[in-house]
């Protein structure tokens, strides 16, 4: 019975930790005002690390961003002579940068990948979040979950329901 007590506080404590439906309250100070994500496609950096990674976020945008939205290298972004040149369409374009933070408590160096806005129209480099952000190789989910929140409040819709 003890074991079964013990395995139910882990499975709790496990999915509180989750970053499934996690975001960041600090929307507002790093997600442009004039985005819109029902009316531009947005252009994501592929994932930093695996690939196996940047198609687990694809999937996970696929289920829980409701606009347009299409992955592609950080040349693409840059590139803007490309399919991606008009900017009445794809004008933003969402962008990772790894940091490392070295744990005291662990010893250890965490993998931090940070998401941040650019507009591609001004090369104006939005900032990233101020919230720490420790869900290593699944970090793109409190990202995409305060893009979609933010906008949906920004722009009068409601967020989608979360998938499960």
């Amino acid at each position: 019975m003890k074991k079964l007590a013990y395995f139910s506080l882990f499975c709790i404590s496990f999915s509180a930790c989750s970053p499934g439906n996690r975001s960041f309250s600090d929307g507002s100070k790093w997600i442009p005002s004039d985005f819109d994500m029902h009316s531009e496609t947005l252009l994501v950096e592929k994932y930093p690390g695996k690939d196996k990674l940047t198609q687990d976020m694809d999937e996970y945008l696929s289920k829980h961003y409701p606009g347009k939205y299409v992955i592609v290298s950080k040349e693409e972004i840059a590139n803007k002579s490309n399919k991606y040149a008009d900017l009445s369409v794809y004008r933003f374009a969402f962008q990772w940068k790894v940091s490392e933070r070295y744990n005291f408590s662990s010893g250890f160096t965490d993998y931090d990948p940070d998401g941040n806005f650019y507009d591609r129209s001004t090369d104006k480099r939005y900032p990233t979040t101020k919230r720490i952000n420790n869900y290593g190789q699944r970090s793109y989910i409190p990202f995409i979950n305060t893009i979609v929140n933010y906008c949906s409040k920004a722009h009068g819709s409601s967020p989608p329901a979360a998938s499960k």
